[in-house]
């Protein structure tokens, strides 16, 4: 093998060798950081965790994790790609994965939102008849996946959701009335007003209605669930974890 051999401005010595035929290597502090090998590819660190290739195809390494991604911005280290196993590609930011494509190309997104709220307690008084843009009111959230940085996106007290990014949503709404079989309609409100074609209708009166819509939202818009019944502006809703609910998905 031979060597060329250099001094730094510290007295330090660093050298270029060839370290197999057809090969070069570039050494600094005793390491060798990068070689290029007879086909002309490039290999760079001394585990080879950064490899071009003289076709110009570029491969990193393997592993990473979500705090220190195999690719990433030199100003953002904990935001870019890693592989977290064989055949899988995994995305983070803020040092927390947001998604994973695995092997069977499935896509997994671990903070992708959603919310089950329900009632605690028979909801009493309820307007069902009055302003086609009130809600009703589910006071408990059963659970909201999310980033833990993100605030609640349902206000238990008024019942309305409020869109954190712009998107699609599925919303998937019903109560269960203690008054009888009132209603006959639903719908969803968005942004204090009935929401257009989002209306649920039965042909008779039932004591259960439901209703599941798609709807695109700008982040900010507030949407709720108005269950319908005419003329009655005193219903009772029913504390029921399987007739009452209220569900948000992002979708997309």
């Amino acid at each position: 093998m031979s060597e060329l051999n250099f001094l730094d401005t510290g007295g330090n010595k660093q050298k270029i060798s060839t370290p197999a035929v057809n090969s070069m290597a570039f050494n600094t502090a005793n390491t060798e950081r990068v070689r290029i090998d007879s086909n002309g590819d490039i290999t760079v660190g001394a585990g080879g965790d950064l490899k071009m290739s003289s076709t110009g195809r570029i491969f990193l390494g393997d592993g990473g994790n979500a705090t220190d991604p195999m690719f990433a911005n030199i100003s953002d280290t904990n935001t870019g790609l890693f592989y977290p196993s064989a055949d899988q590609l995994a995305f983070t930011t803020g040092g927390s994965e947001r998604l994973r494509i695995n092997n069977y190309g499935l896509v997994t997104r671990p903070f992708q939102y959603h919310l089950h709220a329900d009632r605690s307690g028979t909801l009493t008084g309820y307007d069902a008849g009055g302003s086609f843009g009130t809600p009703m009111v589910f006071n408990r959230i059963v659970s909201e996946t999310k980033d833990s940085s993100l605030s609640s996106c349902f206000n238990t007290s008024n019942g309305l959701f409020t869109a954190p990014v712009t998107g699609v949503y599925l919303f998937n709404a019903a109560v269960y009335s203690g008054s009888g079989n009132i209603f006959g309609q639903s719908w969803f409100t968005l942004n204090g007003s009935r929401c257009t074609a989002t209306d649920w209708v039965i042909t008779t009166g039932y004591a259960f209605i439901q209703n599941f819509q798609q709807i695109r939202l700008a982040a900010g818009n507030t949407v709720g669930f108005h269950p319908y019944a005419s003329g009655q502006n005193n219903v009772s809703i029913y504390e029921n974890n399987n007739h009452t609910y209220f569900k948000v998905s992002l979708i997309g």
